[in-house]
């Protein structure tokens, strides 16, 4: 994750594609309208948050083919229109892994290691212009971090707090679609980016589970 680093709050960039990114190490992609066809027994499913690389994205929405193997590994076979062959974890939005058998389709994959390329012509590039802030109300359990602000392109959110040391370890899990899924963020200085968007509810906590800050959005379309 340490290569996931962004370079929105140094510099507005301009809008563009990149034809490969990487998936990489442990990342979480959180999933939607999962469908199994029968014929070939695979999973197509579509991304409810960006696979995110660097400053470049795949935006949400985006297609996604896989299926069990022989030994009953998840196997991403296909991602936009780029034939892969990537071993994934699947289970819920927490996280908590189940077998590629199972007969309840996958909320969440995660990669357990390496790195693994991915080409797409709809790859884009991260735009500070096309972030706008949006409304919110949050519930914060210490009187020490605040959330000062919160802005959004529709594929990322950038959390922006009085100071990183009061959200030491922070942990993302966002109400979309009246499901709870674990987020990937990065942060740098006093701003997170939250790898997701239209959340109805986001819950903060420290890397122990602890919960720092509930955000809700009752504006926010």
């Amino acid at each position: 994750m340490k290569k996931i680093l962004f370079a929105i709050f140094s510099s507005i960039t301009i809008s563009s594609y990149a034809e490969t990114i990487y998936l990489n190490e442990h990342y979480t992609v959180a999933l939607d309208n999962a469908t199994l066809e029968s014929n070939t027994n695979t999973i197509n499913i579509k991304t409810l948050s960006p696979i995110v690389y660097k400053d470049y994205y795949l935006p949400i929405g985006t297609a996604i083919t896989m299926s069990c193997d022989k030994n009953n590994h998840a196997i991403v076979s296909k991602i936009d229109t780029y034939n892969t062959k990537i071993p994934v974890s699947i289970g819920n939005g927490s996280k908590i892994e189940f077998p590629c058998d199972n007969k309840t389709m996958p909320d969440m994959i995660w990669v357990s290691d390496d790195d693994y390329k991915i080409k797409s012509d709809n790859v884009k590039q991260v735009s500070k212009a096309t972030f706008s802030i949006i409304p919110f109300t949050a519930k914060n359990m210490t009187n020490d971090g605040q959330i000062t602000g919160i802005s959004t392109d529709g594929n990322l959110t950038i959390i922006s707090v009085n100071k990183t040391k009061y959200f030491n370890g922070a942990q993302f899990f966002a109400d979309i679609k009246g499901k709870m899924y674990f987020l990937q963020s990065t942060n740098r200085n006093d701003k997170f980016i939250v790898h997701g968007a239209d959340f109805d509810k986001l819950l903060i906590t420290d890397s122990s589970g602890q919960l720092i800050s509930s955000v809700e959005f009752p504006n926010f379309d």
